[in-house]
């Protein structure tokens, strides 16, 4: 299993624009973000990039994330690391430029 930065880590990376998501799509997560979208609003950036690294997770968690990262006025950039599976790779699509890594993967499949 892949480390996960610490809050401490992630803090720093959201002072400067960067929102990191790794792991399964779930409650845990649907609160950072929503947290993290908060923050990034409040510092008042004009772009951000997530750094996406997931095998999908749960549907309805997984809108809801797109919906909080879609809706914020910044540019965004969403780029996939490793693998952006399922609801991942449709998180991705939030992003007004959206890039995947040259070894990344993308899987997409029917709901």
């Amino acid at each position: 299993m892949q480390d996960s930065p610490s809050n401490e880590a992630r803090l720093e990376l959201l002072r400067h624009g960067i929102l990191d998501l790794h792991g399964e799509f779930d409650e845990n997560m649907a609160v950072f973000v929503r947290k993290a979208m908060t923050m990034l609003a409040a510092y008042g950036r004009s772009e951000i990039e997530v750094r996406l690294t997931s095998g999908g997770g749960n549907c309805q968690i997984g809108l809801h994330i797109y919906d909080m990262i879609r809706v914020h006025p910044a540019k965004k950039l969403i780029r996939g690391y490793g693998y952006t599976h399922s609801m991942a790779g449709v998180l991705l699509q939030a992003g007004d430029r959206r890039e995947l890594t040259a070894h990344s993967s993308m899987i997409l499949h029917d709901v």
